[in-house]
């Protein structure tokens, strides 16, 4: 039989999963695998640079070891030795709000708490922001699967207190966006369906913990904290993925453009045209690229499916990084990051301490701290805030919030134009829609941050069941058990 061919267009870690699902899949059978990245290097946001003692990231510093699809990929590569957790004592998230510091209370998850008693005791939330919160079991649930916004529900459930003081700055630090602006359905998933099965978020959350106590004794192999990273940076699981791709991924190879034909035996061929003006025949196609690169890809084949991912928001992210003496600080920081209500005057949104969180990420004496900027102004043209621009501004949310005194022993940018997806109110059902446009052309697969989750676990497992439905949909559509391909 000859061999499949597939292309995965887009090397950071959803393309990269990928394309490593499909070589595991496809062990010992008759398939090539090739990986196409338009830059020169692989992994997308995911960048760690390691000098002079510091380990730093341009991207993710972390990813949730509660969704199993990073760490079983690291397993799988032979990493699970580097997975470390973050550290028992820095482990306190603050709020910034009104110029003053407050810590989560304990056990707070997100949206809502585990105990009432860390909630009570807290100073951020007034009395009666604290007993309209307590009240949410008597909230009665909204009735059908109407999709909504982050902001509408938490008020709803909630109150705006803890929407404004508490939620809104924990959930706009996860994805640099307006509560007000996102999908409850797409982004909070877990807490959506609490209010659909237990009609409250308090019961779901003593129901879940319950389950979680009952199965603890059943849990075999490591044990790790809510965040894990790799001792040597986040860029160790992708530089893993490349070696085991060796060849098969490509950089410096940008495909402009994908057409689809009919063979004369009926299957469906793709040829993707790359921009030195080669053009490579496939039988299938994954596209792990943003949704917004992949609509041109797709703009003359597919122009529907091309419209609708057009559709997907994105922003800009800036992240500015500072090496820091611990001497600037008017007191030691014993905290794993900060998160900020809106504001404003506020530039930042979030302030992260990868030094404090993470064993090795400093040399003694320094203290790493990452600042996340608020930046919608650069989407559209990036130019007018340079580098210098952006770390004078982290540094300045430093010394406001903090009291931050002298200058940074060195300080680096990452500006990341049109990285973030945002995901819209009613943005799963533009998602069912994409899937089974792509679906009905045959042959491709959608991959990505785009789509059901902007996590590193999330973007992995999107791009390994990419990989395994484009195997699914190819094998049947070729006749005789042979041609079986998983």
């Amino acid at each position: 039989m000859e061999a499949i061919r597939i292309g995965v267009i887009g090397g950071g870690i959803s393309g990269l999963a990928a394309a490593h699902r499909l070589r595991e899949l496809t062990a010992g059978k008759p398939a090539e695998v090739t990986l196409f990245e338009a830059s020169g290097r692989l992994g997308g946001v995911i960048a760690t640079q390691r000098s002079e003692g510091f380990v730093v990231e341009a991207g993710p510093d972390a990813f949730l070891s509660e969704k199993p699809w990073a760490t079983a990929l690291a397993r799988r590569l032979g990493l699970e030795a580097e997975l470390i957790g973050t550290r028992s004592e820095f482990r306190a998230t603050l709020v910034a709000w009104r110029g003053r510091l407050f810590e989560v209370p304990e056990g707070f998850m997100m949206m809502a708490p585990r105990r009432l008693g860390p909630l009570v005791k807290s100073a951020l939330l007034s009395p009666l922001g604290k007993l309209r919160m307590a009240l949410e079991p008597l909230v009665p649930a909204r009735g059908g699967d109407q999709d909504e916004t982050v902001g509408a529900f938490v008020r709803r459930r909630l109150g705006a207190e803890a929407l404004n003081r508490l939620v809104g700055p924990l959930v706009g630090a996860v994805y640099g966006a307006d509560v007000d602006q996102l999908s409850m359905a797409a982004t909070m998933p877990r807490f959506w369906g609490m209010e659909r099965e237990y009609k409250s978020l308090f019961r779901g959350l003593r129901a879940a913990a319950a389950s979680a106590a009952a199965g603890a004794d059943g849990v075999r192999g490591a044990r790790f904290s809510l965040f894990v990273s790799f001792r040597d940076g986040m860029q160790t699981l992708c530089e893993a993925l490349a070696g085991a791709l060796g060849a098969a991924a490509r950089v410096k190879a940008e495909v402009v453009e994908l057409v689809a034909s009919r063979a004369s035996d009926g299957a469906r061929r793709w040829y993707a045209r790359l921009g030195d003006g080669a053009e490579v025949e496939l039988d299938g196609v994954i596209c792990a690229a943003p949704a917004w690169a992949t609509a041109r890809l797709l703009k003359r084949q597919a122009p529907e499916l091309a419209a609708g991912l057009e559709r997907i928001p994105y922003a800009t992210a800036a992240v500015a990084t500072y090496a820091l003496e611990e001497r600037s600080f008017l007191k030691p920081p014993r905290m794993a990051g900060i998160v900020v209500a809106p504001a404003r005057e506020r530039r930042a949104f979030a302030v992260s301490f990868p030094s404090l969180k993470f064993p090795g990420r400093a040399p003694p004496g320094a203290v790493l701290v990452r600042v996340f900027l608020r930046a919608p102004d650069l989407a559209a043209n990036p130019q007018p805030l340079g580098q210098e621009a952006l770390a004078r501004a982290g540094l300045s949310e430093l010394r406001a919030l903090l009291g931050v005194g002298g200058e940074p022993l060195w300080s680096r940018v990452a500006l990341w134009p049109r990285a973030m997806a945002h995901y819209a109110v009613g943005h799963l059902q533009l998602v069912d829609r994409l899937e089974q446009e792509a679906a009905a052309i045959g042959a491709i697969a959608l991959a990505g941050s785009a789509y059901r989750g902007v996590g590193v676990p999330d973007c992995i497992h999107s791009g390994e069941l990419a990989a395994e439905r484009l195997l699914g949909a190819l094998a049947a559509s070729r006749q005789g058990p042979g041609c079986r391909l998983n």
